[in-house]
């Protein structure tokens, strides 16, 4: 039985980051895969360091176990505040958002709202992805991600497919405008 050691998991993500911000760099158009939330997360960085225009994300609550990394943050709000980019993120549960007081990529993007180039917004029953069981991303009409297996955050995704990224592009715009609305934070109750 062999046996794999941490150093030999962080060589693996190091390797696969370097992997993905090169295929993101070069616009490559092979269709890549991944199967873990820190590949994810390599692929979610270098969505928001390469998109210029928009990302469109559909998310069941924005996960943080992937979502809360400083530098995913961090380029996020780059491409926010130093691209002029639009974020606009559906959530298909809020109840599960709502109770994850720690979610600081939620909390970054609501502050930014006030710049009109953020919106959030929860979907409702009517809503053709209120039962969806994949999530996707989708950017600039050629970098896709579709997660596949919602649990093991397996996914595949393409940083140049423009056919692809048109189509979810398209549905996500139709969702977002039919039976979704603005999503707002419940208030967490104070602690005494």
């Amino acid at each position: 039985m062999t046996h794999t050691t941490a150093a030999q998991v962080v060589t693996v993500d190091v390797e696969y980051e370097a992997f993905i911000a090169r295929l993101a760099k070069d616009k490559d158009t092979r269709t890549i895969s991944n199967s873990s939330p820190s590949h994810a997360l390599s692929i979610l960085r270098n969505v928001f360091r390469s998109a210029q225009e928009y990302v469109k994300l559909f998310s069941g609550s924005l996960s943080t176990n992937v979502y809360n990394d400083e530098t995913l943050i961090h380029e996020m709000k780059k491409f926010v505040n130093d691209r002029s980019g639009k974020v606009s993120v559906l959530v298909q549960s809020p109840d599960r958002l709502n109770q994850d007081a720690e979610n600081e990529f939620l909390a970054q993007l609501l502050t930014l709202k006030s710049t009109e180039r953020v919106e959030v917004k929860e979907v409702l029953e009517e809503n053709i992805l209120k039962d969806a069981d994949v999530h996707f991303l989708v950017s600039d009409d050629r970098i896709y991600r579709i997660e596949v297996d919602i649990v093991k955050n397996t996914a595949v995704g393409s940083f140049n497919d423009n056919q692809r990224a048109v189509q979810l592009r398209d549905i996500f715009d139709k969702a977002i405008k039919d039976n979704a609305r603005l999503y707002e934070p419940v208030p967490q109750p104070a602690l005494a």
